[in-house]
């Protein structure tokens, strides 16, 4: 839906084949491989963090939830 409205819309999983099946749904989506405690994105990143059904699998919800802020924009 966001990307519907013009946003620049990035999806992280740590399953292949369930990015495979993102990019088959919706090819217009930058979807990355990686894991919520180590995101494959640089610091400051994003205006918006959304994590939807996720924190509660990490290894580690804390770190997840850090790794999240650090790639949340200052001020998005």
């Amino acid at each position: 839906m966001a990307a519907n409205l013009g946003a620049f819309v990035t999806g992280i999983d740590a399953t292949s084949a369930l990015l495979t099946e993102a990019k088959e749904r919706i090819p217009e989506i930058n979807f990355m491989l990686g894991k919520m405690e180590e995101l494959p994105v640089g610091d400051d990143t994003f205006d918006i963090v959304c994590g939807f059904n996720l924190f509660q699998y990490a290894a580690s919800i804390a770190n997840a939830l850090a790794e999240a802020t650090c790639v949340f924009k200052n001020g998005g």
